[in-house]
């Protein structure tokens, strides 16, 4: 097993099952998976939502008394965004992609479990050759007249007719559904359509699970609690298990020891997610400095700019939030730059601090819904954590409630909120992290309080204007031009990612110049949808089949963390 794969989608079950920590957080998470009702996993990148939802499916493949698992992934849903400007029936072929989805994850099912796998289809007359043709063509936005047949004839009611057929076949009691990557944040209207599937898909034989970001927004039509529960899968580091859990993370991926305050500062620079604990320690082992402070000072350093970098991406993403990412970027910092401020205060005194309290109130003041807007992009993306609020005295309306956050302690240790000396933190940091908590939070009344009166004033949605009259548009949900009547066309996040050049893919030099110079590929969007990229690649002298896969798997690798 190589220590340095870091994604679940990219390791087999059993690899899975060699390197998961037992934990009783994740066996939690695990058994909310295999048992009845709709559940929502919770949890930013990186934290194992998809990790677990796969050793879920591995046990119930696996043990009979256990719901019969069907396992699908939504990863691919940006590649249907450029229909909803070229298709006035987009969403019914979203519709119709998202059950086929379902069927064959079903089919991969029933090939684990050695069932005819013809025997599902054969009473609705459909081909599993269709289906997986109708999903390959309309991810690359190649609408065929064949197409119809199939929407009109794939529905809710007969993909959950088939699991429930399956369940009997397979004699089991009932089934999970595990929709992975069922954040559908870039397309609004596909989340809102594959939500209401999931609701029609639950049965009291068909248990639907989904994993979604922090402050995911499913639309109006489905309600947290009320249509599923929320169950997390993001380990808090004020948790008393979280360092034990990362520990046995450790062991399951290194056999190498190391030093223990090295390795608990990994554990909390990671702020609760695996995959960023082992890429931080990696890069540590990696490093050329020459000692251990600098080397810790320059992982800390390179992984606050990932992750900042990372949040700064959701203007490309959703550029009609780019207002939003910047005041973002500007409350974080300036949240951050207090609790390192206020932590080093309490370390004189032998205590710690990384805790921010705001004051719940019914009216927030100016542009209250715009900041929630920014605090919500801060959660959705990990940098800040919600934790259980705490009251503290009364005031006129009564008892005082303040909501608990912790910033992303990454950018706590690298602003220095535990450097008390010019030796800095390598040699004590398990000492200061255990130091008891200040009893109360930084206190704040709102988070307005953090931003400047011209940071409030920007938050306003940066919106296309029309492309005929060029008249601004009031909404996001605006479809014509209230000016001219043109009808209003979003630009297509999919279409403007694929088509950057091959010169932005970490390639060396002279492998760019060959591609453009030598073959017909210009852009990702030419690797990812040309019927054989590696043909095309070889075209050029000096690329065989090594480099040109090198090639194909960078275009992949760069649409999987954008999307992810």
């Amino acid at each position: 097993m190589e220590e340095f794969e870091y994604r679940a989608d990219h390791m087999t079950l059993d690899e899975l099952e060699q390197i998961t920590a037992e934990s009783q957080f994740y066996s939690g998470v695990i058994k909310k998976l295999l048992s009845r009702g709709s559940k929502l996993v919770v949890g930013p990148r990186g934290v194992g939502k998809t990790h677990h939802m796969r050793i879920a499916y591995k046990q119930a493949l696996t043990t009979k008394s256990k719901p019969l698992p069907i396992y699908m992934t939504l990863s691919k849903y940006l590649r249907l965004e450029p229909l909803k400007n070229s298709s006035s029936i987009a969403i019914q072929y979203f519709h119709c992609w998202a059950l086929c989805k379902v069927l064959l994850g079903l089919k991969e099912t029933f090939e684990h479990l050695e069932q005819d796998v013809e025997s599902i289809l054969t009473p609705f007359e459909l081909k599993w050759e269709d289906l997986s043709l109708f999903c390959e063509q309309i991810e690359k936005q190649q609408v065929r007249d064949w197409h119809n047949a199939l929407l009109d004839k794939i529905s809710v009611r007969m993909v959950s007719n088939i699991i429930d057929d399956a369940i009997l076949t397979c004699n089991r009691k009932h089934a999970i559904l595990l929709c992975d990557d069922a954040a559908l944040v870039l397309t609004k209207d596909y989340m809102i359509e594959f939500f209401d599937i999931f609701r029609a898909l639950k049965s009291a034989k068909i248990s639907p699970k989904a994993s979604v970001y922090p402050n995911t927004e499913f639309g109006p039509r489905f309600h947290v609690g009320q249509d599923a529960e929320s169950v997390p899968c993001w380990p808090s580091i004020a948790d008393d298990e979280y360092v034990k859990l990362f520990d046995e993370i450790y062991s399951k991926r290194y056999s190498a020891e190391m030093k223990e305050d090295i390795k608990k500062c990994f554990m909390y620079a990671s702020f609760g997610v695996p995959r960023a604990f082992i890429n931080l320690i990696n890069q540590f082992q990696n490093s050329s400095k020459t000692t251990v402070q600098s080397k810790l000072n320059s992982v800390i350093a390179e992984q606050a700019e990932i992750i900042m970098k990372e949040f700064k991406t959701l203007s490309t993403k959703q550029p009609q939030y780019k207002n939003y990412v910047a005041v973002g970027q500007k409350l974080i910092n300036k949240i951050v730059a207090d609790i390192s401020a206020a932590n080093k205060k309490s370390i004189i005194d032998q205590k710690q601090q990384f805790f921010l309290g705001v004051l719940q109130q019914d009216d927030y003041g100016k542009k209250a819904k715009d900041i929630l807007l920014v605090i919500r992009l801060l959660e959705e993306t990990g940098l800040l954590v919600r934790v259980n609020p705490v009251k503290h005295g009364k005031n006129s309306s009564g008892t005082r409630i303040y909501d608990r956050f912790i910033p992303h302690f990454t950018l706590l240790l690298n602003d220095g909120a535990y450097q008390v000396s010019k030796a800095g933190y390598a040699s004590h940091f398990t000492e200061l992290i255990t130091l008891p908590k200040e009893k109360h939070p930084l206190r704040k009344n709102n988070f307005a309080e953090f931003l400047t009166d011209g940071d409030i004033d920007s938050l306003s949605l940066n919106l296309p204007s029309c492309s005929n009259c060029g008249s601004p548009r009031n909404t996001e949900e605006q479809r014509f031009c209230m000016f001219c009547g043109s009808e209003l066309l979003n630009k297509s996040t999919f279409e403007e990612l694929t088509s950057k050049k091959v010169d932005e893919l970490p390639l060396t030099n002279w492998l760019k110049t060959k591609i453009t110079e030598e073959t017909r590929i210009e852009t990702i969007a030419d690797i990812l949808f040309e019927a054989n990229p590696a043909q095309e690649l070889r075209k050029a002298k000096g690329v065989g089949e090594k480099k040109a896969t090198r090639v194909i798997q960078e275009a992949t690798r760069v649409m999987e963390e954008f999307l992810s």
